[in-house]
C-alpha cells in the first residue's frame, strides 16, 4: 500500500514519486504532473490498482513497463501519473493486490 498526502497549490512541473516516498506529503501547483513508479510483477497475479477518482487530481497514465528482463515472470513497474486540476488537499491511496 502507498499513501500520500497531496497538497495543491497554485505552477508546472513534474515530481517523479516511488515506493520510497509513502507516507509522503506533497505540494502541488495547478498543472502540475504527479509520476508514481511502483515495482510490479503481474504475472504473480498481483497488480497495483488503478485508483479511484480523487479531488483535485486528474489519472492522465495508467501503464505498465518493462523491467530490466524480458523473461517471462520477471519483475517490471506499474507507472501512474496524476495532473493537479484545481488547489485543495487530496489523499492518494494505491493498493496492490489480486483483482
Amino acid at each position: 500500500m502507498l499513501v500520500l498526502c497531496v497538497v495543491l497549490v497554485a505552477h508546472a512541473k513534474t515530481l517523479l514519486l516511488d515506493e520510497s516516498d509513502n507516507n509522503s506529503h506533497l505540494c502541488l501547483y495547478v498543472g502540475d504532473t504527479l509520476s508514481i513508479k511502483l515495482a510490479a510483477n503481474p504475472t504473480t497475479g498481483y497488480s497495483w490498482a488503478k485508483p479511484e477518482a480523487f479531488l483535485h487530481l486528474d489519472l492522465i497514465i495508467s501503464r505498465s513497463e518493462r523491467g530490466s528482463s524480458d523473461r517471462v515472470g520477471a519483475p517490471g513497474f506499474q507507472v501512474f501519473a496524476f495532473k493537479a486540476t484545481e488547489p485543495g488537499e487530496s489523499d492518494l491511496d494505491l493498493n496492490y493486490l489480486r483483482p
